[in-house]
């Protein structure tokens, strides 16, 4: 596990300029976890190239263009970690940049702005932003310290001249269909469950498993009603705790997200399950 850098964010200022980007910890910090990420990918390549007992000309060309791949896409991910975009407060100039695009001016900034928001992984973050006149709140960064946030905050607002307004939280209903808060033993079956649903196709796709082309076609046909079967079963489960919540507007808030997020659920699940299906099938009659 790497340990989180201690700042996530850097300010540096003199007279004119007041600069904010990703302090330099941060930038190690993304590096390391994303090259972990890349390195895993290739091992995983490597030992399906090791493990099969011999490659067609097409397989060793999937091989290739997947290893240059996640190697392009690892160099053009670490370009724009350690390339990052910062924002320029320039007081001579009157302007707010993003690297060299000009947001607006800092005589229109009116407020510095502190907001909670607990987005769909149920996880509270802070957003700072400055109030523009005549376009509202701008962005500049969201994350789960406060403090550190607060203190990039107070170095803005004495650097414009404005002042610091934090706003309270703004609670949306939790989302029912997580595992956030359910009990253990729940977890670790959805783990399971996923892992199986994940796996199964894999260990197919790499031909590890002796199976005849009916137990593959069964379980082309099983993988979706798998994953649809899970998202019913989260959905009854979220129904079930939305009526025991005691308090009615927030029942009826807690079954309208519920709804929301099974429908998102079903959306995404049709397109994944056909190209993954397709995927399987192309293999199985390849």
């Amino acid at each position: 596990m790497f340990r989180k850098p201690a700042k996530f964010f850097s300010a540096s200022q003199d007279w004119r300029f007041l600069k904010i980007s990703p302090s330099r910890e941060s930038m190690i910090y993304f590096t390391q976890g994303f090259a972990g990420l890349c390195v895993f990918n290739l091992a995983i390549l490597a030992a399906w190239i090791f493990l099969s007992a011999s490659l067609t000309p097409f397989e060793w060309w999937l091989s290739v263009f997947l290893g240059t791949f996640i190697a392009g896409g690892g160099v053009i991910i670490f370009y724009i970690i350690w390339n990052p975009l910062s924002w320029i407060f320039d007081r001579e100039a009157d302007q707010l940049l993003l690297g060299t695009k000009v947001i607006g001016r800092l005589r229109s900034i009116r407020q510095i702005r502190l907001s909670p928001e607990r987005g769909e992984d149920e996880k509270l973050r802070h957003v700072l932003s400055v109030v523009i006149e005549d376009t509202g709140p701008c962005c500049l960064y969201q994350h789960e310290r406060l403090e550190e946030l607060r203190g990039l905050a107070n170095v803005i607002a004495e650097f414009v001249g404005v002042t610091v307004a934090i706003l309270p939280a703004n609670e949306e209903p939790r989302s029912l269909m997580s595992f956030a808060d359910s009990p253990q033993w729940l977890q670790v079956a959805a783990g399971v469950v996923i892992s199986s649903i994940v796996c199964g196709p894999l260990l197919l796709l790499t031909y590890l498993v002796p199976t005849s082309l009916t137990e593959k076609l069964l379980y082309l046909g099983m993988t979706p009603l798998l994953m649809g079967l899970f998202l019913v079963f989260l959905y009854r489960r979220g129904k079930r705790l939305a009526f025991n919540e005691p308090d009615t507007g927030l029942r009826v808030r807690l079954l309208e997200r519920l709804d929301r997020d099974f429908k998102l659920g079903f959306i995404t699940l049709v397109p994944a399950s056909l190209v993954g299906v397709g995927l399987v099938a192309w293999l199985i009659f390849y």
